[in-house]
C-alpha cells in the first residue's frame, strides 16, 4: 500500500481530502437551502459548532449522521459523493455564502431568470462561451 502521507497520525491525506469535501457540500447545499448551522444542528441533534466542524472537514460524518443530514437538507446521499469514484481530481464546490447563495437563487429562478443570470454572470466573468442548453 502507498501512503500518501498523512496529515493527522493515522488519518491518510486521501481521507482528509474527501472529509472536506464532504464537508464542503454539506455547507453549500445548507445554504442553498437557507437553513442556519443552528437549525441544521438542532435538527439532526449536534450543536452548531459541531456542524461548523464538519462543514470544515474538522470532524468526520458517520454515516447515519450524513444521512440525517442529506433528509433534512432533501438531497440525495449520492449528492455528497459525486464525482468520488473518478478518483484523485474531486471536483471543488464553491461552498463560500456568496457563491452557495447564487445557487440557491439560480436554482428558483424560472427559465427566463436562470438564462438571465447566466448571461450577467458570463459577462462579467468575461466568458464569450456559448450556453449549454
Amino acid at each position: 500500500m502507498v501512503d500518501r502521507g498523512t496529515d493527522v497520525v493515522g488519518v491518510g491525506a486521501d481521507t482528509l481530502e474527501i472529509r472536506r469535501l464532504i464537508g464542503s457540500r454539506v455547507r453549500l447545499y445548507r445554504v442553498m437551502a437557507g437553513i442556519s448551522q443552528e437549525r441544521l444542528g438542532e435538527a439532526i441533534g449536534v450543536t452548531f459548532q459541531q456542524v461548523q466542524k464538519y462543514e470544515r472537514g474538522g470532524n468526520r460524518i458517520a454515516s447515519d449522521r450524513l444521512y440525517a443530514i442529506a433528509r433534512v437538507l432533501r438531497r440525495d446521499i449520492s449528492d455528497f459523493f459525486e464525482g468520488l469514484e473518478e478518483g484523485g481530481d474531486w471536483p471543488v464546490l464553491p461552498c463560500d455564502s456568496r457563491s452557495a447563495r447564487l445557487m440557491k437563487y439560480f436554482n428558483a429562478a424560472d427559465g427566463r431568470g436562470k438564462a438571465a443570470i447566466f448571461r450577467v454572470a458570463q459577462g462579467e466573468a468575461g466568458c464569450g462561451e456559448e450556453e449549454d442548453e
